[in-house]
């Protein structure tokens, strides 16, 4: 069966792997790609409930929940990538250790079914935004682009984490408090507008920050893409992922080894 696996061209091999993982995720569950819409909801409703209920804080005069919504879609899509991505290598020891193929293809098939997750929780999105009469304007179509910069910042990032999970497996325990502490330093519970002046050059340097109010001028202000705000990310997207590519593969030649 392996063996008939990696008897496949790369982009072939892409594609078994992320039908594996696919199945793998959601082998033996019950609601099955229901969990993709109901963690983003959950969230949604707590956050509503706590942050715009409880604590009042603003959200530049848009209705809270599909102005948290509208952050919890990349956000969980940057969380779900990364950490599937990160432990994707460790996961898979048994074919690592018997046979050679492209091994970044393990990690960017569970991005791809991350990223399949955030297109079918973005279908409460569309009854979000029927719910509350959001109409789009013609910056909408920025969107796809918006999307693709993110996937980049995503790839880049668990490239380079997967390589050190091989080797230090403190990055799996980690991890999910790192991913927890950089959503309340994006604004995913509370709009860009406000952070203060002063602190705002060194805020607007997390990658995510751009992305996210991205998201929310491009379908709740109907605004343009601030490409001041987004250039972290566009610096850490096409800078950073050929570094991290050639990275990964000048440390792919030992993990059969350290594994």
């Amino acid at each position: 069966m392996i063996q008939e696996l990696f008897k496949n061209n790369e982009l072939e091999l892409f594609i078994q792997f992320s039908k594996r993982e696919f199945l793998a995720r959601y082998k033996q569950s019950f609601i099955g790609i229901g969990w993709a819409v109901i963690q983003p909801l959950v969230l949604m409703v707590i956050f509503t409930i706590v942050f715009g209920k409880f604590a009042k804080i603003p959200s530049d005069g848009i209705p809270y929940p599909i102005f948290s919504y509208t952050a919890l879609l990349p956000w969980t899509l940057l969380a779900s990538g990364i950490n599937y991505g990160v432990n994707s290598l460790t996961s898979n020891v048994s074919l690592i250790t018997k046979v050679y193929f492209p091994r970044e293809v393990i990690p960017l098939a569970s991005i791809l079914v991350a990223t399949i997750d955030f297109f079918v929780a973005s279908t409460i999105f569309v009854g979000l935004i029927l719910w509350y009469n959001i109409t789009f304007s013609f910056n909408f179509l920025m969107i796809i682009p918006l999307v693709i910069l993110q996937l980049i910042v995503i790839v880049t990032i668990v490239l380079v984490l997967s390589v050190w999970n091989v080797r230090y497996r403190d990055v799996r325990h980690g991890l999910p408090f790192v991913i927890q502490v950089w959503m309340y330093a994006s604004p995913v519970v509370y709009p860009l507008s406000v952070v203060p002046e002063e602190w705002e050059p060194f805020y607007v340097m997390n990658p995510m920050v751009g992305i996210i109010d991205g998201y929310r001028a491009l379908i709740l202000r109907g605004e343009a893409l601030d490409i001041i705000t987004l250039f972290p990310a566009l610096i850490f997207a096409f800078v950073g992922l050929p570094f991290a590519y050639i990275y990964f593969k000048k440390a792919e030649k030992s993990f059969a080894d350290i594994i």
